[in-house]
């Protein structure tokens, strides 16, 4: 086969190449290709004369596809190979659902209580180390009072309830709903999780 040009994609897609086949006696032939990295998928279509090309998601890098020829008798007719480079492109943090605590889950933030709130979650960043800034609001007459947590580096924070009784007991309120949700972000996205709620009581 006539010589194969180094290539390049991005990362999360495929390439398909058309291959050049030089055979002037017509006879039928063998194909085969391989790479150096396990990473990166290779179907040759000898019907199309097409090599479909395709790394794993979230692969990026330099990889070495070689190619060898035979003829019916099992005749190495020809080697070569080319370069591919995988551009890494930046993929967005996700966040996929909250777990815990629930609408279902009361807690009292009573100092004697001693109760504890674990907040969880499911979300990541396939790029970079993450960071989760979580925010948890009570919406009382129309205004909305707001206790952030900041630098967040795992999926599970855990809060003392005595930590949220400035937040309802400011408000002279025995019992609450509040809200909360999760937010992460990189240098280009930004990903913000759906709404969680709880319950908590000034009773011990």
């Amino acid at each position: 086969i006539n010589d194969i040009e180094d290539q390049i994609i991005d990362e999360d897609t495929s390439l398909t190449l058309s291959i050049n086949v030089v055979n002037p006696s017509g006879e039928g032939y063998t194909l085969n290709f391989s790479s150096n990295e396990s990473d990166i998928f290779l179907d040759y279509d000898i019907d199309n004369s097409e090599l479909y090309i395709e790394p794993l998601t979230n692969w990026f890098g330099s990889v070495i596809i070689s190619y060898q020829t035979y003829n019916n008798t099992a005749t190495d007719t020809g080697t070569g190979s080319f370069i591919l480079d995988v551009l890494p492109i930046n993929d967005s943090p996700y966040l996929d659902s909250l777990l815990s605590p629930t609408l279902a889950d009361t807690f009292s933030t009573h100092s004697d209580s001693d109760h504890d709130i674990t907040f969880s979650w499911i979300g990541g960043d396939v790029d970079d180390e993450v960071v989760f800034t979580l925010t948890i609001e009570l919406e009382f007459f129309g205004n909305t009072y707001t206790d952030i947590y900041e630098d967040i580096t795992d999926t599970i924070y855990i809060l003392p309830a005595s930590a949220l009784d400035p937040l309802i007991g400011g408000l002279n309120l025995d019992e609450s709903v509040l809200t909360w949700y999760i937010e992460t972000a990189d240098t280009q996205y930004t990903a913000i999780s759906s709404i969680g709620e709880f319950v908590v009581t000034r009773q011990e």
